[in-house]
């Protein structure tokens, strides 16, 4: 899977612009567990623009 179709792996996004915070889930493609034993890994959430305060 190419880096360049972002869209295409974008699971979910949302945007609370009260915050201007955004959380993001996309579709990894790869399993990026650490070992066969872990639970697979295939996609990834991350927040922007949080701060702890």
């Amino acid at each position: 899977m190419s880096p360049d179709n972002f869209e295409n792996r974008l699971v979910a996004k949302t945007e609370l612009s009260k915050h201007k915070i955004i959380v993001s889930t996309v579709f990894l493609g790869v399993d990026y567990s650490a070992s066969s034993t872990e639970e697979r890994q295939l996609f990834e959430t991350m927040v922007f623009n949080w701060t702890l305060d």
